[in-house]
C-alpha cells in the first residue's frame, strides 16, 4: 500500500535516515510496517528565525488497513506521458527542430524515441567548442554572434544557472526531471523544492542529450542558422540555412528569446506573430554570507542547507508596475550575455557546489506591449535593442557589466552594515555596497 506522508521536519544536524520511522509514526504504525519510501519534496523552512528542512514522502507499508492512515499514493504520481497516437500520412521529409535549448533538445529527444528520425538544427557550436569561442569572448571581449553565452548547443541555459524549478503543475514536468536525471542530473532534483544542475554538470547532461538523440536516429547539425521559410500554398516546404537548403514539412521553431533574426524571418514567411509581455530589468549582487545570516542565522554555512537564496517583491502603487526578483543565483556569478555587437545583457551564473563568494538576482519588472511604443509585433524587440544599446553606452562602450555604486535615491533600499565588496565581475574600477529592502529586519523571504 502506498501513502503520502507531508510536513515531515528534521532538524539541518540530522542526516535523514530517521525519515522512514518518523512517517510510520505520523501515520501510527510500527516501523515493521514500512517497506520502503521515496522522497516527493525537500525545502528549507527559515520562516520564525527557526531553520528546520521539510520533507514529503511516499511510504510502502504492508499488513495495514488503509482507512484514515493518509493521503494514497501512487495513483496520483503521474509516471508517465500520454502521446498521441502516430499520424498515418507520410511526412515527405523528418521533422526539422530549430534550436538546440532545453526546449529544442528536449522536442528531438522525444521525437527521435518514437522513430520519427528528426533533424535538429543550432546556429551555434556544440559545447566542446562552444567554450573555446567563449574563451576568447571573456579574454579579449570577442563576441561570435553565432556562438556565445546564448547560442549553441544547450542554449543559455548551459551557462547559466541550471535552475529547473517551475511554478507549472504538468505531469510533463517531472517526466523532463526524470530525463535529465537518466543523462547525468543529480537525482535530488526529482524532488528539491528549488532544482539546480549547475553549469559544470549540465555541460554533460548536453552532451548525453545530443548522444541519446543520434543513437535513437536523430540528426544534429551546428553552425546552421535557419535564414528564411519556404512555402507552397501556404504550407512549409522548405528551410533555408547557412549550410543549404532543407527540405521540411513540419518544423518545431525553439528559438528562445535571443533568436531575433528567426523572429523576421518567420514573419516575413507569413506567419502570424503576437507582441507579448516580458521582464526586463537589472542584476543586483550581495555576499554570500550576508545572505546566509539574512536567512539562516547562527545556522549560516550549515552543509545541509547550501548557499541561501530569497524572493522579494515590492507591490506597485499607483498604479505602477510591480518590482520582483527573479532567477537568484546563490554562490554565483554575474556574466555578460549579449547576442548582438554593441549591446549589453547580464545573466547569472552558478556551479553545482555554488560556492562562490556572491548572489546575485534579477530584479526586474514587466514591460508589455503598451510599453513599447509600436503596433509592430516585433515592437518588443526594437525595445529590448534601445535598453541594449544604452546599457552598453553607458558602460563605456563594453559589453562587460559595469558595477555601480548604490544611492540613496533608491526608495525600496536602506544601507546594511557591511564592508565594501569587489563584485564577482570586478573591473578593478569600482565597487559597491550591497542593500536590504527597508523594513527587511528579519530574514529574506522564504525561498
Amino acid at each position: 500500500m502506498l501513502l503520502r506522508v507531508h510536513d515531515l521536519v528534521l532538524d539541518p544536524d540530522e542526516d535523514g535516515s530517521s525519515l522512514g520511522e518518523r512517517a510510520c509514526e505520523r501515520l501510527g504504525l510500527p516501523g515493521s510496517a514500512l517497506r520502503s519510501y521515496r522522497i516527493l519534496r525537500r525545502s528549507v523552512d527559515a520562516r520564525r528565525a527557526r531553520v528546520r528542512l521539510l520533507y514529503a514522502l511516499e511510504v510502502e507499508v504492508e499488513g495495514v488497513r488503509a482507512e484514515g492512515l493518509g493521503e494514497p499514493g501512487g495513483a496520483a504520481v503521474d509516471e508517465g506521458l500520454r502521446l498521441p497516437p502516430h499520424g498515418h500520412e507520410p511526412m515527405g521529409a523528418p521533422p526539422v527542430v530549430v534550436g538546440a535549448g532545453p526546449a529544442g533538445m528536449l522536442a528531438a529527444w522525444l521525437l527521435a524515441r518514437e522513430g520519427y528520425r528528426p533533424l535538429l538544427l543550432e546556429r551555434g557550436l556544440p559545447v566542446e567548442r562552444r567554450s573555446r569561442s567563449l574563451g576568447r569572448f571573456f579574454s579579449r571581449r570577442e563576441l561570435d554572434p553565432e556562438s556565445n553565452l546564448l547560442f549553441g548547443e544547450g542554449g543559455a541555459g548551459t551557462y547559466s544557472d541550471g535552475k529547473v524549478n517551475t511554478g507549472s503543475r504538468d505531469p510533463r514536468v517531472a517526466l523532463v526531471y526524470r530525463i535529465l536525471v537518466e543523462h547525468g542530473a543529480p537525482e535530488r532534483i526529482l524532488y528539491d523544492a528549488r532544482p539546480h544542475i549547475g553549469t559544470d554538470r549540465l555541460k554533460r547532461v548536453v552532451k548525453a542529450l545530443r548522444s541519446g538523440i543520434e543513437t535513437a536516429g536523430g540528426e544534429l547539425r551546428f553552425g546552421c542558422r535557419v535564414d528564411s521559410f519556404e512555402t507552397d500554398r501556404g504550407r512549409l516546404s522548405a528551410l533555408r540555412t547557412s549550410g543549404g537548403r532543407v527540405e521540411c514539412r513540419v518544423a518545431i521553431v525553439a528559438t528562445g528569446h535571443s533568436g531575433r533574426d528567426t523572429y523576421e524571418a518567420l514573419r516575413a514567411a507569413g506567419a502570424r506573430l503576437v507582441p507579448r509581455p516580458f521582464q526586463m530589468g537589472l542584476r543586483i549582487e550581495h555576499p554570500q554570507t550576508m545572505l546566509d545570516r539574512c536567512q539562516y542565522g547562527r545556522r549560516a554555512g550549515h552543509p545541509a542547507l547550501g548557499a541561501a537564496s530569497y524572493r522579494l517583491v515590492a507591490r506597485g502603487s499607483r498604479g505602477g508596475p510591480d518590482v520582483y526578483t527573479f532567477c537568484m543565483c546563490p554562490g554565483g556569478v554575474i556574466l555578460p550575455t549579449p547576442s548582438e555587437p554593441g549591446g549589453l545583457v547580464t545573466n547569472g551564473m552558478s556551479a553545482s557546489t555554488r560556492n562562490t563568494r556572491y548572489g546575485n538576482s534579477a530584479l526586474v519588472a514587466t514591460v508589455g506591449p503598451e510599453d513599447f511604443g509600436s503596433d509592430s509585433p516585433l515592437a518588443g524587440v526594437a525595445f529590448q535593442r534601445h535598453w541594449e544599446r544604452a546599457g552598453f553606452l553607458a558602460g563605456g562602450g563594453t559589453s562587460a557589466p559595469r558595477p555601480s555604486s548604490p544611492r540613496t535615491s533608491w526608495r525600496a533600499a536602506v544601507r546594511v552594515d557591511c564592508p565594501p565588496a569587489p563584485t564577482s565581475w570586478d573591473s578593478g574600477r569600482r565597487t559597491w555596497r550591497p542593500w536590504s529592502p527597508r523594513g527587511s529586519r528579519g530574514p529574506l523571504a522564504a525561498p
